[in-house]
């Protein structure tokens, strides 16, 4: 079943006090306590992630699919996010905008991500979309 803006809304709250990552837990779980920040940083990647159901996610997409007005599920989130001030560790709403796939010419490189997670039950990050300006 796809991620959806309301799972996304039951499980975090956004709250960009930390810029790297505004969105924070609604409860207590077994992992976590309500009000620490979501996701963890894979230096793999040099990105922020965050798990949802097993499997782990940009950070920055789960704020898009959290705050966007027009995004209800995860597969709506723009293939391409830029950050406006070029902070890829800047992952609050007011510092994404949707990219365009024609910024992703020779000026920039695909990444290539692993795990970051050692636990077995997260999954492949779906990261075909992420771009690294040289």
């Amino acid at each position: 079943m796809e991620l959806s803006k309301r799972d996304v809304r039951q499980r975090f709250d956004y709250v960009p006090i930390d810029k790297s990552r505004p969105l924070i837990y609604r409860q207590d779980t077994s992992r976590t306590k309500r009000g620490d920040p979501v996701g963890s940083f894979c230096r793999r990647n040099d990105h922020y992630v965050g798990g949802v159901g097993g499997k782990n996610y940009l950070i920055h997409r789960l704020v898009w699919l959290w705050k966007d007005p027009a995004t209800s599920v995860y597969s709506a989130v723009p293939k391409v996010l830029d950050h406006i001030n070029q902070d890829h560790h800047d992952n609050r709403y007011e510092n994404l905008r949707a990219g365009k796939q024609s910024l992703t010419g020779n000026d920039h490189q695909q990444l290539e991500f692993g795990f970051c997670d050692e636990s077995p039950a997260q999954q492949v990050l779906d990261l075909s979309h992420v771009v690294l300006v040289r």
